[in-house]
């Protein structure tokens, strides 16, 4: 109970933090009520209009067919927000307040499987907040994510698995890494003599998502990739992208997922003093 009335008041909170937050992202042009988006998910917002507008997935109708993102399934929701009936100076917040709900699920899950702790690094991890509000798909994904670790978990579907896989590729391509770490948790977590047949036609899925958005990437763009790989890695040497991506990754831990990393390694050692179940 008194983890219950914890939770609660980190969910209040955060619901709290995240409503003033989109709250002060609007602003005012000749006394009509506006909102936006952060530059990068302002691009998304541009070919899901066009989409919904029934052009296709382009920057400029009628122009070259250029792969400007790397959220596709994110992208087509967008779509689904420019056929409400809303005035486009409000299309952008339905987006924030998606994001809000996905944050408030996501705070949920971590309790589940972190308890109360997970759960307030993750309700009040700004870069978290930050960018799921402001309409990039980094809140969707860490969503499907979780999603997976909880099926990884549990061992009950381990179809799904394949099904949050799928979507997490489309939902930004680069998710695949995270979700065969999850995928190997899953395999390890099978008893000695359990049933693997159904992760087989996990990864099986996950492949065929990934091979037929290709040969759509490749019929409708004319490309084996989006214009961003080109635009950030093109003529960089694979051992430059190797040695920035060590360091990035290796900054963000220091400044920003120390206390994280250290509550994993925690969570981790008390889990394998625990006495074996079987």
């Amino acid at each position: 109970m008194r983890h219950f009335r914890a939770l609660l008041a980190v969910t209040l909170l955060a619901a709290l933090f995240y409503g003033v937050f989109i709250a002060r992202t609007a602003f005012s042009i000749e006394s009509e009520l506006r909102f936006t988006l952060i530059d990068d998910a302002m691009i998304s917002m541009r070919y899901a209009r066009n989409l919904a507008d029934g052009y296709g997935l382009v920057w400029n109708p009628g122009g070259e067919a250029v792969e400007g993102y790397t959220n596709p399934l994110w992208t087509v929701f967008m779509a689904g927000v420019h056929l409400l009936p809303i005035p486009e100076r409000l299309v952008s917040l339905p987006v924030m307040i998606l994001g809000a709900l996905l944050l408030l699920a996501i705070t949920l899950m971590s309790f589940q499987l972190a308890g109360i702790w997970g759960a307030v690094l993750l309700a009040c991890y700004f870069p978290l907040v930050f960018w799921t509000l402001r309409g990039m798909e980094t809140g969707p994904v860490v969503f499907l994510l979780l999603l997976s670790v909880v099926a990884a978990n549990e061992q009950k579907h381990p179809f799904l698995l394949g099904i949050l896989g799928a979507l997490a590729y489309l939902t930004r391509v680069d998710s695949l890494l995270p979700w065969t770490a999850i995928l190997l948790f899953s395999v390890r977590q099978t008893e000695p003599g359990g049933r693997t047949k159904p992760l087989y036609a996990a990864v099986l899925l996950v492949l065929v998502t990934v091979l037929v958005h290709t040969v759509w990437r490749l019929w409708f763009y004319s490309d084996w990739l989006p214009n961003t790989y080109y635009l950030k890695v093109g003529g960089v040497g694979i051992a430059e992208r190797i040695l920035c991506g060590t360091k990035g990754a290796w900054k963000t831990t220091q400044v920003e997922l120390v206390l994280g990393c250290v509550i994993a390694i925690w969570g981790y050692v008390e889990r394998r003093s625990l006495p074996h179940p079987f």
